[in-house]
């Protein structure tokens, strides 16, 4: 209704407002759910926590159940980063998701973060982020010499459908304060992990 009242007024031709209609309601539509994306990510969090003091990391759901894993037992940590394929919200094409699945027995949960590409690639424990190759990205003709690798990401695969389901996204600045707390509590992580990853 915006776009031919406003194109009448300016005197365009009627056989052009049906095309300015269906571009300017595309972009209208995109710019709204824009607008409204943003306002939901300040007005409607997830309601997770994670906490953390010197005995463990707790992560604490809406409902106020908690799972928490302690720093004296061995805590499996299994970490990556993909690309973020195209701008969703505030994120954009070609940032970084960077996650780090932390297990406990049969307790997991996993924070997540995503961050511009070079900041992400400036942090301490990088090295201790292999990224997750797309399977559709592998197939493409170019990309041949990446199946291999693929074929080796399973244990990556299960834990960012782990993401999915366990996650807590945080701030950039949270996910690195927590990271430097795993480096810390954690024994040979990240060296641990990334000799793993690469034998």
């Amino acid at each position: 209704m915006i776009v031919p009242t406003i194109a009448r007024l300016i005197g365009i031709p009627e056989g052009l407002i049906c095309a300015l209609s269906i571009v300017g309601g595309i972009a209208i539509g995109l710019g709204v759910n824009w607008v409204i994306e943003r306002i939901l990510l300040t007005v409607w969090p997830s309601g997770r926590q994670l906490m953390i003091d010197e005995e463990g990391i707790t992560l604490q759901e809406r409902s106020g159940k908690t799972i928490r894993l302690k720093w004296s037992a061995p805590i499996d940590v299994r970490s990556w980063h993909f690309v973020v394929p195209k701008e969703r919200g505030w994120v954009r094409k070609g940032w970084y998701c960077m996650a780090c699945r932390l297990a406990q027995e049969d307790r997991v949960f996993v924070p997540y973060s995503f961050m511009d590409s070079a900041e992400a690639e400036t942090l301490p424990q990088w090295s201790a982020f292999p990224e997750l190759i797309s399977s559709k990205h592998a197939a493409r003709p170019e990309n041949k010499h990446l199946l291999s690798r693929i074929g080796k990401q399973e244990p990556l695969r299960e834990a960012e459908n782990d993401r999915w389901d366990k996650g807590a996204e945080m701030s950039p600045a949270d996910f690195t304060a927590i990271l430097a707390e795993i480096d810390r509590r954690v024994p040979d992580w990240p060296t641990k992990r990334v000799m793993s990853d690469k034998g």
